[in-house]
This record gives C-alpha cells, sequence and structure tokens, in this order.
C-alpha cells in the first residue's frame, strides 16, 4: 500500500528490474476494475517479448548458417592452396625421380663393363634400389599409401572432390539482408531495444 492507503500492484521482469507495469488505486478508478485489464497488456507484454525473442533466435540462426558457410568457402580455399603446395612438391619429385632413373641407366653401362661377377651384382643390387627410389619418389607412379598425397591420381582426387564442394557452396550461398540477420546498416549486431513502461493509474 501507498500512503493514503491505496493499493499498488508493480510487474517486474525480475527484481532488480524496474517494474513494466503499475497498477494503482485511484479515487475514480479501483483497482479491482483495473485487474482485467492489466492482465490483458500483461498478455501482449509476454507475447511482444516472445515474438523478440523468436526474431533474436531466428537471426542468431542465420548468422550461424552464413558463418558456416564462410567457413566452408575458406576451408575450401585452403584446400587449393594445398594442393597447389602438392603440385609443386611433385615437381620437385618427379625431377628427382628422373635423375634417379638416368643414374640407373647410367649403371647398367658400367654394369656391363665391369670386372668380375662380384662388381656386377653389387652394382646390379645399387642399380635395383635406385630404381625402386625413383618408383617411390616419381608421382607419376601410382603410390599404395592410401594416408598422404603421394601420387597424381590422389591429387587429381583431391582437387576434384574440392571443386565440388565449391560448386555445391556456390549454389547453396545464403543470402540475407542485414535486418533479416539482426544487424545494423554497418553490419554490426543491433543493440537490445526491449524497453517497456506501460503505467495504468
Amino acid at each position: 500500500k501507498e500512503d493514503g492507503g491505496k493499493l499498488s500492484i508493480l510487474f517486474s521482469e525480475s527484481c532488480e528490474k524496474a517494474p513494466v507495469v503499475v497498477c494503482s488505486d485511484a479515487d475514480e478508478n479501483r483497482i479491482e476494475k483495473q485487474l482485467g485489464q492489466t492482465l490483458y497488456n500483461l498478455c501482449l507484454l509476454a507475447d511482444k517479448q516472445r515474438a523478440e525473442s523468436e526474431l533474436i533466435q531466428r537471426q542468431q540462426k542465420r548468422r550461424f548458417e552464413v558463418d558456416e558457410w564462410k567457413r566452408a568457402v575458406a576451408e575450401t580455399e585452403q584446400n587449393e592452396v594445398e594442393s597447389k603446395s602438392i603440385l609443386a612438391c611433385f615437381l620437385g619429385k618427379r625431377s628427382e625421380a628422373l635423375s634417379y632413373r638416368a643414374f640407373a641407366t647410367e649403371l647398367e653401362t658400367v654394369i656391363r663393363s665391369a670386372d668380375g661377377d662380384d662388381d656386377r651384382h653389387l652394382l646390379c643390387e645399387l642399380k635395383d634400389w635406385v630404381e625402386e627410389l625413383a618408383d617411390e619418389e616419381d608421382p607419376l607412379v601410382r603410390s599404395n599409401c592410401s594416408s598422404e598425397c603421394r601420387d597424381i591420381w590422389t591429387l587429381a582426387e583431391r582437387i576434384e572432390s574440392n571443386r565440388e564442394k565449391q560448386l555445391l557452396l556456390l549454389d547453396s550461398q545464403p543470402s540475407y539482408s542485414n535486418e533479416e540477420l539482426g544487424l545494423d546498416p554497418a553490419g554490426k549486431p543491433h543493440k537490445s531495444s526491449s524497453s517497456y513502461s506501460p503505467v495504468f493509474r
């Protein structure tokens, strides 16, 4: 009760916040007659808050969708960079493999002119080892290692998979206005503007 014996009812969102609805006795309008209208106004207020909360949730979901799309695009761009790096590495390995093969060919000449079976046997072993090494290094020879990108086939699969992802992302790009995302024209999140101050006396 207020001074003078008049009754007031205050409705707040929480104990710390100022009342959003005040219903007070008046000489010509007793509080009992105001309760129906007050309850109606509280329902309107609750409905408005629910609608605003749902809007904020939709905006957050849209922003998450946009962020996830951007993350996926950045991932495909990074995959493209890594594929170029792998190709550059392949060029070096291919050059190295060709050098090994050229050396193995030169060894054949040495083997033919070698004195004694022991020398020929040792040099044949060396030639076989160099040829195996060339096959291991050469990206134009299919690799048995499935965990790494070691040959042109796995690189081609990697590039094809990444291109398919890029096309899917282009077809599924989310398109929302700043308003639909809950952002101001500068692209920054709006500050909450839920300030209610109905007073009934």
